[in-house]
């Protein structure tokens, strides 16, 4: 009988929830944001995906992820992809 490595196990529990997150946005709860998906380093050098903002959960990356395919709407999300979170576009220079 042999038993998995604790990075084993991590690193199973990624590939999970890349597979449940494969095109596809995540809440942290059911009435939270939507965030991107991005990878975070996770404990024993395992990255797993978890929002792209970065934005802390409790238990690590894959915690409590809840797949989603609703817009994004984190702020810092949007801002990472190089998107105007407020929806506003600057005037183009001579025309505002």
């Amino acid at each position: 009988m042999s038993t998995s490595s604790l990075g084993e196990i991590l690193a199973g529990a990624a590939a999970q929830a890349a597979a449940m997150l494969d095109g596809r946005n995540l809440r942290l709860s059911p009435t939270g944001r939507v965030h991107a998906v991005g990878q975070v380093r996770w404990l024993g050098g395992v990255t797993a995906p978890g929002p792209l903002c970065h934005v802390g959960t409790a238990s690590g990356p894959v915690a409590g992820i809840i797949p989603t395919d609703a817009p994004v709407s984190c702020a810092r999300c949007l801002a990472s992809r190089g998107i105007d979170p407020t929806g506003r576009q600057e005037p183009l220079p001579g025309l505002g």
